[in-house]
């Protein structure tokens, strides 16, 4: 079930890139991180991470409401990913009656 559930975030991962560019992108930083689990040199380790960090700087994904995103790094892929959508839409739009103060 576990496995399961990584090929699903992968999937989602690899189809919020904005484009096929984008999508491939996905795809080398999945194949990086199965990668980077295997091999067992430190020093293979970090340049794996350099490149994944290299990659991640370099996408735009679809955010909510179908806006582009140019990430800056792997954090910022959370902040506009599908599964925080729901609360920052939330945490954004007013109640009733009450007032935004930012």
């Amino acid at each position: 079930m576990e496995l399961y559930h990584k090929i699903q975030k992968n999937a989602k991962l690899i189809m919020s890139g904005y484009s096929l560019s984008n999508k491939l992108k996905m795809v080398a930083i999945t194949f990086l991180r199965l990668v980077r689990k295997i091999v067992i040199s430190a020093h293979l380790k970090h340049k794996i991470e350099q490149i994944e960090s290299l990659l991640w700087s370099k996408i735009i994904v679809k955010a909510f409401f179908g806006y582009k995103f140019a990430l800056v790094d792997r954090e910022s892929y959370v902040i506009v990913s599908r599964e925080f959508e729901d609360f920052m839409l939330t945490w954004f739009a007013p109640r009733n009656r009450k007032s935004l103060l930012i």
